[in-house]
This record gives C-alpha cells, sequence and structure tokens, in this order.
C-alpha cells in the first residue's frame, strides 16, 4: 500500500496544469524513475496474490493520491493570498476534515466494532510520527518552494523515501524478508531519482 501511495508523486505534477504552470519535464522525468524503481521494489510481492480488499484499497489509494496534492496545492495558493502560517495550514485541513472523520469513525465501530488498545496505541503513534511531525515538516518544506513548481515537484519526490523507510524499518524491526537483489536495483534507483531530481532543479 505504501508503494501504491507513491502514485502522488506523479499526481502532483499531472495537477501543475490546473494551477496555471506548465509540466517540469525533467522533473517528470525523474518521477518516472523513481515510480520504476518502486516497481522493481515490489515485483516479488506480485506473485502473492491480490485479494479483493487489496484491490478495493488500491483504488481508494489511488483517489487519495491525486487528492492530496491537489488539495496541498490548492492551499498554497491560499497562503500566498492569506499569508498563512505552515501550523495554520495544517490546522486548517485537519480542521476541516474532522466531519469526515467523524463519520468514518462511526461507520468502523459499526461494521467492526471498537478498536483495541493495541490498535489504538499503533494509531497514536502513527499520528504523532506521520500526522503531526511529518506533515508539518513536508507543509513547510512545501511552503518555502511554493513559488516554483519545479522545485514542489522536487519536495513531493522525496516522499519516495517512505518507501525505503517502510521496506528496511519492516526488514530491522518486524523481521520482514530482505529485498531481493531486483528490490535492491529498485532502492538504488529510487535514490538515484530522488538525488538526481535535486540536483536538476538546482542546476536550472
Amino acid at each position: 500500500m505504501a508503494a501504491t501511495w507513491q502514485i502522488t508523486i506523479l499526481a502532483g505534477l499531472l495537477l501543475t496544469p490546473l494551477f496555471g504552470q506548465k509540466i517540469p519535464r525533467k522533473q517528470l522525468g525523474m518521477t518516472l524513475l523513481i515510480l520504476l524503481g518502486i516497481v522493481l521494489i515490489q515485483i516479488p510481492y506480485f506473485g502473492r496474490g491480490l485479494g479483493e480488499g487489496v484491490v478495493r484499497a488500491s483504488i481508494l489509494i489511488l483517489i487519495a493520491a491525486f487528492s492530496y496534492p491537489f488539495g496541498n496545492r490548492k492551499m498554497l495558493v491560499h497562503c500566498k493570498e492569506e499569508q498563512l502560517s505552515t501550523t495554520q495550514r495544517v490546522f486548517g485541513m485537519t480542521l476541516m476534515s474532522v466531519p469526515f472523520w467523524m463519520l468514518l469513525s462511526v461507520f468502523a465501530g459499526l461494521d467492526a466494532g471498537l478498536p483495541s488498545g493495541g490498535q489504538m496505541l499503533q494509531s497514536l503513534i502513527v499520528a504523532v510520527f506521520s500526522g503531526v511531525i511529518a506533515t508539518l515538516l513536508f507543509f513547510e518544506a512545501t511552503n518555502l518552494v511554493k513559488h516554483n513548481h519545479q522545485q514542489l515537484a522536487v519536495v513531493e519526490a522525496t516522499q519516495a523515501g517512505e518507501v525505503l523507510f517502510t521496506l528496511f524499518g519492516g526488514c530491522l524491526f518486524l523481521g520482514d524478508q530482505i529485498p531481493t537483489p531486483l528490490g535492491f536495483l529498485g532502492v538504488f534507483i529510487v535514490i538515484i531519482g530522488i538525488v538526481g531530481n535535486s540536483l536538476l532543479t538546482s542546476s536550472d
């Protein structure tokens, strides 16, 4: 699922024309290279079969992958006009999404019951590290380059690092299988893509 989410770095580029800018071709090439690396990392897992639940989850993630950069860039437009800080921006997006999360919580409670203590603890950890720390840092980074869509694409592309941390974190702490040689090739390509993206933008 983490790999499917990386479509968001391509989605952000494809949405650029909606905001009056051309798609930066150099960054598009590097983004496709990053996605190629991610596919190579995931190839060993393709043979395990895709259940109906995984397919439905992937569809929802694809929708979210386009919604996230669209909402982010739309907020950046308002930031230019209203001079919103990163904290205000995150607070606004969080506040407006609360009704959705409340409805989702009610639906989940009726369908599957209340979460266990372990699930609540895991959710808390994810909320703090991903929802608070990572989101604030990411939004601050996008806020710094909001006037340059090429640099914005580079910042968004760094999200591909999530796959690497998930992959090696799983091996270190959860006993996941070590990547195959093809997987390591994919890791190398992702790193090359992220670094190359930064170098191309800095040379422009």
